[in-house]
């Protein structure tokens, strides 16, 4: 099973030596995009049936499942962006 994203960390980097630490908790974002979700579903899913032209109705009504499963597959993603001693970086735990 995949699971989604629970925190993300963010260091800011100067002269080499770390700056300052955010972590934020992304797995308390949860429960309101779930709510939310199960409140669209109903409507949202029949808009989309009827918008998408007739090949592509599938493609469309799948592409939430889809963008979800991109999302927890960021799991693990470390990037980094500037010079060797100045930068930040940034995990998905």
């Amino acid at each position: 099973m995949i699971w989604p994203p629970s925190v993300v960390l963010f260091r800011s980097y100067e002269h080499g030596r770390r700056k300052t630490n955010l972590w934020l908790p992304v797995c308390l974002l949860w429960p309101p995009v779930v709510l939310i979700a199960l409140l669209l579903a109903p409507v949202a899913v029949p808009v989309l049936w009827l918008v998408a032209g007739r090949n592509r109705r599938y493609q469309a009504v799948m592409a939430g499942p889809v963008l979800f499963r991109l999302f927890c597959a960021l799991r693990g993603l470390y990037f980094e962006a500037g010079n060797l001693g100045n930068g930040i970086r940034m995990t998905i735990f």
